[in-house]
């Protein structure tokens, strides 16, 4: 008898489809809208690590990406990992705003 919990779901998924989106109607409608800038948003991020070779945390990003939220960035470096072109490090750094520790993002190579 074939196990019905465990099933090959071959559909491309975020981050190799472009700006991710859960299975709804608002999700797949910011997903879209945010389709014609992810490439300019990939390049502001890549910029911001060139110029900070001891890494960035997402937090960080907005203080280096101006005006762009954390929002729009942060998903833009798992699209760059999916990509190679930027890597966790092992360090973390503490969020002064949450408390949390975040971890620190380089270019890969770097």
């Amino acid at each position: 008898m074939a196990d019905l919990f465990q099933y090959a779901d071959t559909r491309p998924r975020y981050p190799q489809t472009g700006a991710g989106y859960r299975d709804n109607a608002t999700s797949r409608d910011a997903a879209d809208a945010m389709q014609p800038r992810l490439a300019h948003l990939q390049e502001q991020v890549l910029f911001a690590l060139d110029r900070n070779p001891k890494g960035l945390c997402a937090f960080e990003l907005p203080d280096f990406c101006c005006p762009n939220t954390f929002a729009a960035l942060q998903p833009r470096l798992t699209e760059l990992a999916a990509m190679g072109k930027v890597e966790k490090t092992s360090e973390r750094r503490t969020n002064p705003e949450t408390g949390r520790s975040a971890s620190v993002w380089k270019r890969r190579g770097f």
